[in-house]
């Protein structure tokens, strides 16, 4: 059983104490106990997804908790979300692909003991939604604390996920950058179609001809440029947006595209 421990988690933000931890990344590390976020009173945000945390108990330790994510680990009782009740300034829960959320009544069931959510597995919460959530929604037993185990090994380092003392953590669309770029291609074929066409010249032309070629691939190759360069600054601009579980799957896909192109 693999464990969170304080030499890990300042590692991880470069902070001097528990104490001073607002945004933690343990992100696919095989971490099963978090007991230590029980020593970090002043956590905004925990990307937590991809691990083997069976319970939010320790959670419930964070009362300015405004982000959780905690997808893909082993939470079987929906009940556990009881723990979360007084977390008022929780804002963003995302968890999805728990056994918990095969519940039949799931998402109800959650907006109704966590009203507060503005936003529950990456889909905002609306007036109306809240309101069929607190006539709809199922009961759920109270769930006692947990004691803090007392086993504690020292998970792997994973330098390529990032943490820090400091805060900051909506949708980025590859379809929309594939159809940019197959726009952009069908403009340097309509451009060569062009040119082609004009070879049917008489021949006292040609040397005008291939002139108006340079001229015309020159300005292709600017065009798409300029088209790559709309791009990227947009794909700028949409990072600026993203949280750290989307931050993450852009990161994976960076990286197998980088991968494919050598």
């Amino acid at each position: 059983m693999s464990a969170l421990t304080e030499e890990t988690v300042l590692q991880r933000t470069k902070c001097k104490e528990l104490e001073h931890v607002r945004k933690l990344n343990i992100w696919g590390i095989g971490i099963k106990d978090v007991s230590v976020f029980r020593r970090m009173p002043n956590l905004e945000i925990a990307s937590c997804s991809v691990n083997n945390i069976s319970t939010l108990a320790d959670f419930a330790h964070c009362p300015h908790l405004q982000e959780l994510y905690i997808r893909k680990n082993e939470i079987t009782d929906l009940a556990e979300i009881s723990f979360l009740k007084n977390l008022h300034e929780l804002s963003n829960l995302w968890l999805l692909d728990n056994p918990c959320s095969s519940h039949n009544n799931y998402r109800l069931t959650v907006l109704k003991h966590l009203p507060h959510l503005q936003k529950l597995d990456n889909v905002a919460v609306s007036k109306e939604e809240l309101k069929l959530a607190a006539e709809k929604g199922d009961d759920l037993p109270l769930q006692s604390s947990k004691t803090e185990s007392s086993s504690v090994v020292e998970p792997p380092l994973d330098a390529s996920l990032g943490n820090g003392c400091v805060t900051e953590e909506s949708s980025f669309s590859t379809p929309n950058l594939e159809k940019d770029q197959k726009a952009a291609s069908r403009g340097v074929k309509d451009q060569y179609r062009k040119v082609s066409s004009a070879d049917e010249v008489e021949e006292e032309d040609t040397n005008l001809l291939n002139e108006s070629r340079g001229h015309m691939l020159q300005n292709n190759h600017q065009n798409t440029n300029r088209q790559s360069s709309r791009i990227f600054d947009a794909l700028i601009l949409l990072i600026e947006e993203l949280n750290h579980e989307e931050l993450i799957a852009i990161h994976e896909a960076v990286g197998r595209r980088i991968a494919d192109l050598t």
